[in-house]
Formats: structure tokens, sequence, C-alpha cells
């Protein structure tokens, strides 16, 4: 069955062509009347208007781009679903492609830039700052990733992990800790890099050692495997902290299953990025949080500027979130949470 135009629309009403478009286009000069009768027929011949043509015509697409890791990390969905809800609700449609981590020259970027995107959000942690604007043809990219460098002319926003990395060395240190172990992500993400950064100064201002360190994919199964392997090591550590909260899942059930050690009082684990599941009871994990929500609102306020010309460059802080896989300040908190089956 042909599908219906505007012109058959326009017909069916008794009206012009133009009228029809300024029925479906919110703010036009049209009376209420001629509108209803516009829709009406509409509706009769089940007619959509193609919004791709008219937003092209308008050169502005509506279509956001946004390019992420490929890898499972339960932070992402979240975060997701939160960017993609507002952009939604400001009549964007966005645009998600997944990207490898091993392609560095952004490939997959060429899918984004074919959808005629009046914008890239960049969240996936291999695609560099230059490499997405010469990619973006023109389109200034927004990074979430880090993987930029100061003169790149890009949007940048970045969750600045040192105050809430420095509170949780400060609570490890008055609380008898010692040694602490880290669990990174991929070598060459930014942002465990960055959080690895802020642990290394925050626990030489405190006079606290790194007997050991790991790296891996942000996934459950590295926090589970790196903490076992802690475990079997001479100096073992009394705190362990994971550059985000999937992999700490990880090292408290790697805990847990040896059946011979306590969190918080034989070893404290601490996450990052506090995503709803770190409040769940079995895990109760103490994290490092910060506002998604501001991130998104940010993200969604560049996004909708009429001048993406002049460059933001904004910072989310972070704060140390004290739960029972920590012990309290006034001593081992009675409450906490026994990893002995």
């Amino acid at each position: 069955m042909k599908q219906a135009t505007a012109e058959d629309v326009a017909k069916l009403a008794g009206v012009s062509r133009s009228a029809v478009s300024r029925a479906f286009t919110e703010g036009a000069r049209i009376s209420a009347d001629t509108r209803e009768v516009v829709l009406a027929a509409a509706r009769q011949l089940s007619y959509r208007p193609n919004t791709i043509a008219s937003s092209l015509a308008r050169r502005r697409s509506n279509f956001v781009g946004i390019v992420i890791n490929q890898l499972p990390n339960l932070r992402n969905p979240y975060l997701y679903n939160a960017l993609v809800t507002a952009l939604q609700k400001r009549g964007k449609v966005p645009v998600m492609v997944c990207v490898d981590p091993s392609d560095h020259d952004g490939d997959t970027l060429e899918q984004v830039v074919n959808c005629q995107v009046e914008a890239m959000i960049v969240m996936a942690d291999s695609i560099s700052a230059r490499r997405a604007f010469e990619a973006g043809n023109g389109v200034r990219p927004i990074m979430l990733n880090e993987n930029w460098m100061p003169e790149d002319d890009v949007h940048r926003l970045t969750v600045d992990p040192d105050p809430g990395i420095s509170q949780m060395v400060a609570h490890l240190a008055e609380t008898g800790h010692k040694k602490i172990a880290f669990v990174g992500g991929r070598p060459t993400s930014s942002d465990s890099g960055r959080r690895r950064s802020a642990l290394v100064n925050a626990m030489v201002r405190h006079g606290l050692v790194l007997v050991n360190e790991r790296h891996g994919n942000f996934i459950y199964d590295d926090g589970y495997g790196h903490a076992k392997d802690f475990l079997r090591q001479c100096s073992r550590p009394d705190a362990i902290f994971c550059a985000n909260d999937v992999m700490a899942f990880g090292a408290l059930d790697a805990i847990r299953e040896t059946g011979a050690l306590s969190v918080p009082e034989d070893i404290a684990v601490v996450g990052f990025d506090d995503i709803p599941a770190s409040r769940w009871r079995s895990y109760r994990l103490s994290t490092i949080k910060w506002n998604s929500e501001d991130l998104v609102a940010r993200v969604v306020e560049i996004v909708m500027s009429e001048d993406r010309c002049n460059v933001s460059e904004i910072h989310i802080s972070t704060e140390f979130v004290a739960r029972r896989t920590v012990r309290s300040m006034a001593g081992t908190d009675p409450q906490a949470m026994q990893c002995r089956e």
C-alpha cells in the first residue's frame, strides 16, 4: 500500500502543502482550526511526517551520537539510561554505537558521522579527542573519557577523583590500615590512570604502602581473580581499592569464599562510582561517589546550546561514602558485613 504524503494530506484537508508542514511544526503560525483539520486528515490517511527530511532541511538533524565501550560494566547502563532519557525529553534522537577497546583509530565513528549527527558524545576510552574531532566533520565532540590534551578543541567533562579518594585514604589511615592493593581498569584507560594517581598521592601523604596492583577490564571477574591473587601473597593487603564498583563486588566475593577473613575487620574493600547495586544488602559497598545527574545535565546543556563554539570544561567532584566494607572511625562497626561462609 502506498504511503501517504504531505500532498495527500493537503488535498484531503483542502489546504496548502505549507499549511501541512506548519501543522506539524511546533511554534509555527497556523490557526487552531486549520491545525485540527490537517491533523484529522493525517489520522485518516495514517500519515506521519518525515522528521529526518524536515530536520535536515532545517540543517538540524536532532541526532546525537553516543560512542560507548563494548565491555560489560554495570555503571554504564545506569549512565546511558539517564543520558538517553534526558536527550529524548529534549526532542533529540540518540544514536549509540559500541567501540571495541582496541579500536584506537575509531573506525566505528564513521557510522555516527554518516547519521548526520548534530552532536557527538564520546564515552569510549579508546577514542582520543583528536580522532573524534577529525571524524566529526565540523561537530565538536563532547569528551567524557578524559582521552584529550589541553590543546584539543573539544568540550571536556571529567570526574575529579582526588577529593573522594583523598577522603577514603584518610579514613583507611585513621582506622588502622597500612597496606593497600589496587585493582585498576585497562592500562590504557585514562579514568583508571587518574584514580591510581589520586590513590598513590593520597597514600604518600598518609604514609601508606601500595603492596600490589593489577589491571583488568572493569568487570566482576577481574576483581574476583585479582583479589584471590592478593590473598595468596606473603604481604597480604589490609585494604583493596578497585577502580569501579563492579570489580569491588568480585573482590568481596573472593574474600567471602576464603572463609578465613572478615570484612572490614581483617580487610577493607572500596569501589568507585556508587552505582545502585553498591547499596544492595548483600554488599553495602563503601565507594567513591560522583553526581551522575549533574554530569548528564551538563552534557544536555551543551547539546542544546545554540552556540557550541565556546569550549566547555567542566569538573564533577567526588566524595567518599563509608558503608559496611570499611571500619568505622570509632572502631569496628558491630554491623559490619561478615565475609565468612
